[in-house]
């Protein structure tokens, strides 16, 4: 998996200017929210449908913004596990049968998609958040989480996500999709092109989300892997890729 990464890695960087910048800001992360989560929320039109979503207003999505930023400017060691929690919310999504993708259903705690190892230690960043979202009831679990990302970026040094409110609530723990949706570290290639083929990206997109992990760090009891991927792991930066193409394995 790795030297796939590498590869594609090596590829991008004489593509053009937009591929550069995914590959040489690290901008995966960002990539998803402006490519992916919008593009999720926009094909769920069968499950959006079927749920009454009112976004509440501007003044309090900035009200909440702000919040979220002084908190997590204190809080910067859990900005990576933030950013985990929105995208194994959204991370979901197939596009063949428009199920899965950012809905929260992981806050019906004690099964469905709660319980998948892959979102083992999500539970400590819900709960240290759910103070700041009990005083904005009009906002959904889904836009709170995936709000609480695009903050937790800019806290670690990224740029301002261009973001929109607009993401329903699955109603029940019923709307979880089977285990098995997310990456698993020990697979190899094949795996990671079913996974990120069945939401359409191509190999390039991959790679560049792949980037994502230029912050945090493996723990045992979530991942099975322990240590940190970078030397910055608070930093939203490229050194992923830096090491990826230029350390010796």
């Amino acid at each position: 998996m790795r030297s796939f990464i590498t590869k594609v890695t090596r590829q991008s960087l004489a593509f053009s200017a937009p591929r550069l910048f995914m590959v040489g800001t690290a901008a995966s992360t960002l990539y998803f929210y402006r490519r992916t989560d919008m593009s999720l929320l926009r094909s769920q039109t069968a499950f959006c449908a079927s749920l009454a979503y009112q976004a509440p207003a501007k003044a309090q999505i900035d009200a909440c913004r702000e919040e979220l930023m002084k908190f997590l400017a204190t809080r910067r060691n859990m900005c990576p596990t933030m950013v985990r929690l929105s995208w194994h919310d959204a991370g979901t999504y197939d596009a063949k049968s428009g199920t899965g993708g950012p809905r929260a259903v992981m806050r019906f705690e004690q099964s469905g998609e709660a319980v998948h190892g892959a979102n083992a230690g999500l539970k400590l960043a819900r709960e240290l958040i759910e103070p700041i979202k009990q005083k904005y009831p009009s906002l959904s679990y889904a836009d709170f989480w995936s709000l609480t990302a695009v903050c937790a970026i800019k806290v670690m040094g990224g740029p301002e996500i261009s973001w929109r409110a607009g993401r329903p609530d699955a109603p029940t723990v019923e709307s979880s999709v089977p285990d098995g949706r997310l990456p698993d570290a020990t697979q190899g290639c094949p795996h990671l092109r079913s996974v990120f083929h069945r939401m359409g990206f191509s190999d390039q997109e991959i790679v560049a989300l792949s980037g994502a992990h230029a912050v945090g760090m493996c723990h045992p009891d979530r991942s099975g892997f322990i240590g940190p991927w970078t030397t910055t792991a608070l930093d939203f930066d490229n050194a992923f890729y830096e090491n990826l193409v230029n350390m010796k394995w």
